[in-house]
């Protein structure tokens, strides 16, 4: 009998979880105590969840298909695409040693945000 299985190769910490941190968004203020949930990854994809996404009426925005590549120090996550209409991104970041770092431009009714969020996985704090 032969089983053949597959794995995500990458840092020994984990990237999944729950991150609290601050959420920087020019032209609106600093965001204290911002969570971010990231799910998975599986097959070189995440869901990355912003709670209670101040530009969205604080309701929670999700990014459904992040690509994260990951080598043995750390995770590397990008998306460019639409994630609620009329609100696009261009997402970069990186996680490593459970510290989540984000930079995301936003596009929304036809002007430019800039995001920035660090956070600490929960658990690790």
């Amino acid at each position: 009998m032969l089983i053949l299985t597959a794995c995500e190769k990458g840092p020994a910490v984990k990237l999944a979880g729950t991150y609290t941190g601050t959420m920087d968004i020019s032209g609106f203020g600093i965001y204290e105590n911002s969570e971010v949930v990231i799910t998975g990854p599986a097959l070189s994809r995440a869901v990355i969840t912003f709670k209670k996404f101040p530009l969205a009426s604080d309701s929670d925005v999700t990014i459904y298909a992040a690509r994260v590549e990951s080598d043995p120090e750390k995770y590397t996550i990008s998306y460019t695409g639409s994630v609620i209409p009329g609100m696009e991104c261009n997402l970069t970041g990186n996680a490593q040693g459970g510290n989540l770092s984000l930079d995301v431009i936003i596009e929304a009714g036809g002007t430019s945000f800039l995001l920035n969020y660090t956070g600490k996985r929960e658990g690790d704090i």
